[in-house]
């Protein structure tokens, strides 16, 4: 029982980690789900776009922070990845 609690406790300090690593990148770097929501915005997203993690996450991304003339090339390359 030991082992296994020190186990989670470990990969709770490593999820924790790499969130810091990966908010404070110097590069900006974003993640989405299945469905084009938001799950994942760093701090250098935040500076190039201007919209902070709070306004974005579990909002789609191509239907609301796209602009009209991108929405379906950007569309087209996430339904292909």
């Amino acid at each position: 029982m030991k082992k296994l609690l020190n186990k989670v406790i470990s990969d709770e300090d490593l999820s924790k980690e790499l969130t810091q690593l990966i908010d404070t990148a110097n590069a900006p770097i974003f993640g989405i789900d299945t469905d084009g929501n938001v799950n994942e915005w760093n701090q250098k997203v935040e500076q190039i776009t201007g919209f902070n993690k709070d306004e974005v996450m579990g909002h789609n991304l191509v239907k609301t922070r796209i602009t009209e003339e991108f929405k379906k090339p950007v569309q087209d390359v996430l339904d292909k990845a």
